[in-house]
């Protein structure tokens, strides 16, 4: 017991607890476990350790998705987050936060699914890729499975932001001509211009 208090940091688990609540939680379990099974010190980390990883995990599994709204001074922000009027009932807007990999990719396509029920007359959904870093091949084939099942149901799946690697991955793969050279966008603010050309401006943006 003598050996773990020494240990302590609470200043440290004051602030994991302040930023993030996960972390804080996962601090004073590891304290716990630590004290339970000394004086095998390293057997409490590693206890830690594991649920630091599985933490991660879950958040690499279930990533924040969120359809997009316009606010009163023309920027996007999560509709349901900021309670904000969808941009279209014509085309959908997402925002997909985290790389696109095997271990998301089901849920990935659990939220365009979702995003496109909520708007049943919507014929274009635009996912915003800015914060996907990294596409592998199931991520890969998730995508170009969707795109044919969209285009099968009369909606347009639409990409835009991508980063370098990423946009290289998917012309290496051929997915650029399975989406088309129209629906990918270097900016979300181009494909939302194409987006209101093609199927009208929805929540148009405020007069400068």
């Amino acid at each position: 017991m003598s050996a773990v208090f020494g240990l302590l940091d609470f200043k440290s688990m004051l602030h994991a607890w302040n930023v993030r609540r996960a972390d804080g939680v996962i601090g004073i379990i590891t304290f716990i476990t630590t004290l339970i099974m000394a004086p095998q010190l390293a057997d409490g980390v590693l206890v830690g350790v594991a649920l630091t990883i599985l933490l991660f995990l879950a958040g690499t599994m279930s990533p924040r998705s969120e359809v997009m709204g316009r606010t009163a001074d023309g920027v996007l922000a999560g509709a349901a987050t900021h309670d904000l009027a969808p941009i279209s009932e014509d085309y959908v807007v997402l925002r997909f936060d985290a790389s696109l990999v095997f271990i998301n990719a089901a849920y990935f396509e659990q939220a365009v699914l979702k995003a496109l029920s909520q708007f049943p007359q919507a014929r274009a959904l635009l996912v915003l890729g800015n914060s996907i870093n990294r596409i592998d091949a199931t991520g890969e084939e998730k995508l170009r499975a969707l795109t044919r099942d969209l285009k099968a149901a009369d909606v347009t799946l639409m990409l835009a932001g991508l980063k370098k690697p990423v946009r290289e991955a998917l012309d290496r793969a051929g997915l650029d001509s399975v989406i088309g050279e129209e629906n990918i966008f270097s900016s979300k603010d181009i494909a939302l211009r194409a987006l209101a050309a093609r199927m009208g401006p929805g929540v148009a943006e405020p007069a400068h």
